[in-house]
């Protein structure tokens, strides 16, 4: 007999780039959460950004339309971060 192991859900950190707390709960709610705990942190400014990416590691950039933050902006500043961390663009 196969005796099946659950693995332990993990915690997924996503940076969240929005202008508004709004789009950050949409985000939120619609993100699986099955497999996965998420800890969304919200930015709205290139500094924010910069200094998010400087302080911690996160798993994930999510860019959601932020007005201040092209999503080029975002990916250039993940790149001088140093950090490998994948950007998703959201339309």
């Amino acid at each position: 007999m196969t005796q099946t192991t659950r693995v332990r859900p993990h915690a997924l950190t996503a940076l969240v780039v929005a202008d508004t707390p709004d789009a950050l709960a949409v985000i939120q709610s619609g993100l699986p959460s099955a497999d996965f705990e998420i800890e969304c942190h919200r930015v709205a400014t290139r500094l924010e950004l910069g200094r998010a990416l400087a302080e911690d590691r996160w798993d994930l950039v999510l860019h959601c339309g932020a007005e201040h933050i092209t999503p080029q902006v975002a990916v250039e500043l993940v790149r001088e971060s140093g950090h490998d961390v994948p950007v998703l663009v959201l339309i």
